[in-house]
């Protein structure tokens, strides 16, 4: 059976207005996971968590233990 509470906390990464419903649908199937957009990018009135370099954004969230799930192009991660 699959845990009912997370493991960790869960970042659902967006980096495109576009991307956004998917992020949104995948983050509200999945107990406390948040979505992270890129400010500049998506509109900050609609993601959980904003922030301006991907690459770092990604490695803190990657070094606070967070499960990462991006909606993106997979090279980015």
């Amino acid at each position: 059976a699959l845990p009912t509470a997370p493991i960790a906390p869960i970042a659902v990464i967006c980096l495109t207005q576009r991307a956004l419903p998917t992020a949104r649908k995948i983050a509200s199937s999945l107990q406390g996971a948040s979505v992270h957009g890129l400010r500049t990018r998506v509109s900050v009135k609609d993601v959980d968590v904003a922030f301006d370099d991907t690459i770092a954004h990604l490695q803190q969230t990657f070094s606070s233990d967070h499960v990462i799930i991006g909606v993106c192009a997979s090279g980015i991660l």
